[in-house]
């Protein structure tokens, strides 16, 4: 009797706790319906609406705008527990990225990380937020601002050349330049980053962009109960990361892989630096930011601050922790979001034969040699500008990323939205970039005589409704983008022309976490004949400010160097490159992010590249 009695109360109390959390992730649920904002139904209490969200392949971009037709062009939804919403009002948008920047400075994450963005001494400019961020974003910035990108260009165009010298050998058959781009990119920013001294494009496939693209590309959030399960418990994130952490650690993280490694080089490049040695690359001048040993400790305490009093002044410094993370983020956005757009750029012009046989008509006015491809030349041309707006408008490659928390209750927009303190705000700039009512009824049609000044097409409000890089003139728009811009016009130029492209099948499945991208585009790449038309720049031949590079971060020797050149191990990348030419050998190895990662197989590259 006794036994039944308590197999009755444990009854009582099991029923008791399941009909409280029922009722907790009930009413969680009942967040936007209690504040009259739509919202369409979850799929179940747990999840909210990540499943519908996450549906297969398909990038939950794409399905949010299934909602938009229902819901209109505000509305909230369930990302597992996480209270978000997704606006396309302008007034709105303003008034969290920019006029209200102190009560949004945090960043919605994209691929759940398993970390608190203010006590987790890891956390990179990409997440972290107050005074953090500012002083984050204070060493991140200047390594790829404009003055910097013009230094870099040297590395682009050997990289490029090489990447032509292949594409002239393999182009007999369609080329997925998924894959293709994926390499190019990922060759030339792992010399910028962490000081490769050489291309080795088409030299075998990559590690470290197998390592991005299964980063980036995972399976989606509804398939991977991990995510899943730490997505619908958000809220009590602060206990379970913990758990996540290390099941995170147990599948093998694509992030964690990265990390392992780069810590690896990091230690290496601590151990050969001395002081005073001129940064060869972006790794190198993180490295010198490390805060001294008597200053490590208070600046891990001020880490754990989620203060938002931006004016005060800060010291560009780092920890291990940061320098860790910012190396490994540098190399994961730098090389995703670049590679996305050159893809997907190559696509368009493949896709609309017109609009390439005009782009390339304009290079060959402009370009005589391929010492004529060069920062100053390229800025000239409207139609390859035009081009690559228009496709950035249509294919917005980090859409996803453009989004903030409320860190502070407040009203916004022009009919007072109440946002509480928790609640995400995604701007929805893939619908805006193809709204009519902005650019017309052909708006979701490629052309980039759009962009024409004569043609007046252009929306009044340009500036407020085009926005590839994030809110123009917001604080966290994105740090990279002259850098981007300038990477792909010169790829684009180098691969155009030489060469013509066209589809050779109907692109795959879109998908990507924080990219919106075809997941295989087959292109045929045929070689294009000899152009001789007269150039309009027959004048225009670039060379690179002397004064300009030896006041830059970046030490780039020049050719005609008249001191005896330093030993081969203290030469930068560029000098030991040139070295290696003139003496027709390979120049010599130095540590970097390939030599320390396996190389493992690259599933992804078919025959048709390497």
């Amino acid at each position: 009797m006794l036994w039944l009695l308590l197999s009755t109360e444990l009854w009582i109390a099991v029923f008791s706790v399941v009909t409280a959390v029922y009722i907790y992730l009930w009413n969680r649920q009942q967040y936007f319906r209690r504040r009259g904002i739509p919202s369409p139904p979850v799929d179940s209490i747990l999840s909210g609406n990540l499943m519908t969200l996450h549906n297969g392949r398909s990038p939950h971009t794409k399905n949010l705008q299934e909602w938009v037709k229902q819901y209109g062009d505000q509305f909230g939804y369930y990302e597992g527990s996480m209270n978000v919403i997704l606006t396309s009002r302008l007034d709105v948008i303003r008034d969290v990225w920019v006029d209200k920047f102190d009560k949004f400075h945090g960043r919605k994450s994209i691929n759940p990380f398993p970390f608190n963005p203010d006590t987790d001494q890891r956390a990179s400019v990409f997440i972290s937020r107050g005074l953090r961020w500012k002083r984050l974003r204070a060493m991140f910035e200047p390594s790829f601002n404009q003055k910097m990108t013009r230094v870099h260009q040297t590395v682009f165009k050997d990289s490029n050349n090489n990447v032509m010298g292949w594409l002239e050998k393999n182009c007999q058959q369609p080329v997925d330049f998924h894959v293709f781009t994926l390499e190019w990119i990922s060759d030339i920013i792992e010399r910028l980053c962490v000081g490769k001294p050489m291309s080795t494009f088409g030299s075998g496939p990559s590690e470290v962009s197998r390592l991005i693209d299964l980063f980036f590309h995972p399976p989606s959030y509804w398939e991977n109960k991990l995510f899943r399960i730490f997505m619908s418990t958000y809220e009590f994130s602060d206990y379970t990361q913990y758990f996540h952490k290390f099941l995170t650690l147990l599948v093998k993280n694509p992030l964690y892989k990265i990390e392992s490694r780069m810590s690896s080089l990091i230690k290496e490049k601590r151990k050969n630096r001395k002081p005073g040695d001129p940064a060869r690359d972006i790794l190198d001048l993180f490295v010198d930011y490390r805060a001294p040993d008597e200053e490590l400790k208070e600046l891990r305490v001020l880490n754990k601050k989620a203060d938002a009093q931006f004016q005060t002044q800060i010291r560009k410094i780092l920890t291990e922790e940061e320098i860790l993370s910012m190396s490994t983020m540098t190399i994961l956005a730098a090389v995703e979001t670049t590679h996305t757009t050159l893809k997907q750029f190559f696509y368009s012009v493949a896709a609309n034969p017109k609009c390439q046989e005009k782009l390339q008509q304009e290079i060959d006015q402009y370009i005589n040699s391929r010492e004529d491809i060069n920062l100053d030349v390229v800025a000239q041309m409207e139609y390859l500008d035009w081009c690559l707006k228009e496709n950035q408008r249509l294919y917005p490659v980090a859409v996803a990323a453009i989004s903030r928390e409320c860190m502070e209750s407040c009203k916004v927009g022009d009919n007072g939205l109440e946002l509480e303190k928790g609640v995400f705000v995604y701007a929805n700039y893939y619908q805006i970039h193809r709204d009519p009512k902005y650019w017309g009824e052909d708006a979701e049609l490629y052309d980039p005589e759009r962009w024409n000044p004569l043609n007046k097409r252009l929306p009044e409000n340009l500036y407020e409704v085009y926005a590839p890089f994030g809110q123009n003139g917001a604080p966290r728009v994105c740090p990279g983008r002259h850098f981007g811009t300038a990477e792909v016009k010169l790829a684009a130029v180098e691969l155009l022309r030489k060469f013509s492209l066209s589809l050779a099948e109907t692109p795959k499945a879109e998908h990507g976490i924080l990219v919106y991208s075809y997941d295989t585009i087959m292109l045929r790449v045929k070689k294009r004949g000899e152009h001789k038309i007269p150039s309009r720049k027959a004048s225009m031949t670039m060379t690179l400010n002397n004064n300009l590079i030896e006041n830059s971060s970046i030490n780039v020797q020049p050719n005609n160097q008249q001191n005896p050149p330093p030993p081969p191990h203290q030469m930068d990348p560029l000098a030991q490159l040139r070295k290696a030419h003139e003496f027709g050998r390979s120049a010599p190895l130095i540590p970097t992010l390939s030599t320390v990662l396996e190389t493992k197989p690259y599933s992804r590259i078919t025959t048709s590249v390497v």
